[in-house]
């Protein structure tokens, strides 16, 4: 990976444009991204600078068919300021990470959020078998009260919870102690 951005700065102080913009394409392109290196929105950036305004708009667009790394692709959209279309992957892939995009999708969808976060919340509810695991879900519920609509959906994950599990006196005393 360092040598590839080493490649890619040798291109840029040599003014090889095409050069540089095969091997940021690549960059984009691929499975992941350098661990240590800049970011999707860094490359694109330096991408966008090696192609002219007017042909910008067609070329960003081959470039993003081109990805196979969603995330990749959401982390460009956004630096292109396209949230819609983060929300729309978002809505359509089941297992998208919505937490990762949130400050952006918030602002689309409120609710499309919260009620990915609330089935998120009940699925980790499920997974928990201790006083310790229920603490730990019961501070990521707490977490939604800072959300647009947060408080309601709280009531109603903590509700849900009490009437499932009316038995299970250590989740229901860490809902309690929580406040919730």
């Amino acid at each position: 990976d360092s040598v590839r951005l080493r490649l890619l700065d040798a291109y840029a102080a040599c003014g090889m444009d095409a050069e540089l913009r095969e091997q940021l394409r690549a960059m984009l392109q691929a499975e992941q991204l350098p661990f240590r290196g800049p970011s999707a929105a860094e490359l694109l950036t330096r991408y966008r600078a090696t192609v002219s305004a007017e042909s910008w708009p067609q070329i960003r667009e081959e470039l993003f068919a081109g990805m196979r790394n969603r995330y990749t692709l959401c982390d460009c959209l956004l630096a292109e300021g396209m949230p819609e279309r983060v929300y729309q992957i978002a809505k359509d892939e089941e297992r998208f990470n919505v937490g990762r995009y949130q400050d952006a999708l918030l602002q689309i969808d409120a609710p499309f959020v919260l009620a990915w976060h609330k089935r998120r919340v009940l699925r980790g509810f499920e997974d928990a078998y201790d006083r310790k695991g229920y603490r730990r879900k019961t501070k990521e519920l707490a977490y939604l009260l800072d959300l647009p609509g947060g408080k309601d959906a709280v009531r109603e994950v903590a509700d849900e919870l009490r009437a499932r599990y009316p038995r299970k006196a250590a989740l229901l005393d860490e809902l309690a102690k929580a406040g919730l």
